[in-house]
């Protein structure tokens, strides 16, 4: 991930002002919110996949580790696993988002997501997909903190386009690359 290591020195040199504290006038915290600082998510939700003839669904993690800057555009690394019986779920990547005020966010990213069968001799997936967001802050912070934090109910619909060409002995050869779908719902903790 060539980002990666931007993305890491950003984490490095931000400053974490911390939530602000009930002394700080609100005319501080306002400034102090233009500062760069540390996003961090932690979650847990529903996954599904589709591509082809290969459905997934599962219960999973998801994690958020990122920084924002002047209080409303964040980039970070978006990373999502989990599993049930039959089918193991991955998906890791880097987004950027927005946010509109003090409960709404969005954003785009790309991510290398995979889905395999684990019982069932079903064709796996693995390829790209395009994640695209929606979060709901359920709190508001308050005017003399500088960062939002509380639980966060998120939305994830990812397109995307398979890398492995699928061999059908049927025909004979190989197919091109295959569209797929991936989604997410979470419900989480988040510091941003």
């Amino acid at each position: 991930m060539l980002l990666a290591a931007p993305l890491a020195l950003l984490l490095l040199a931000a400053p974490d002002d911390g939530r602000g504290s009930p002394g700080t006038t609100p005319e501080d915290a306002r400034a102090q919110r233009s500062l760069a600082r540390l996003r961090l998510g932690l979650g847990g939700g529903v996954q599904f996949g589709f591509s082809g003839y290969s459905p997934a669904f599962g219960l999973g993690f998801a994690g958020d580790l990122g920084v924002i800057v002047g209080d409303r555009f964040s980039m970070f690394v978006h990373a999502e696993v989990g599993t049930v019986v039959v089918t193991l779920i991955a998906s890791g990547g880097m987004s950027a988002e927005y946010v509109f005020g003090e409960h709404v966010s969005a954003g785009l990213g790309v991510a290398f997501s995979a889905w395999a069968p684990l019982l069932s001799g079903g064709q796996g997936f693995y390829g790209l997909t395009f994640p695209v967001r929606l979060n709901f802050l359920t709190v508001a912070r308050q005017a003399h903190e500088t960062r939002r934090s509380g639980l966060v109910i998120g939305l994830q619909v990812a397109p995307g386009v398979s890398l492995q060409p699928t061999y059908y002995y049927q025909v004979g050869y190989s197919l091109p690359p295959e569209a797929a779908i991936a989604g997410t719902i979470t419900v989480g903790y988040s510091w941003w």
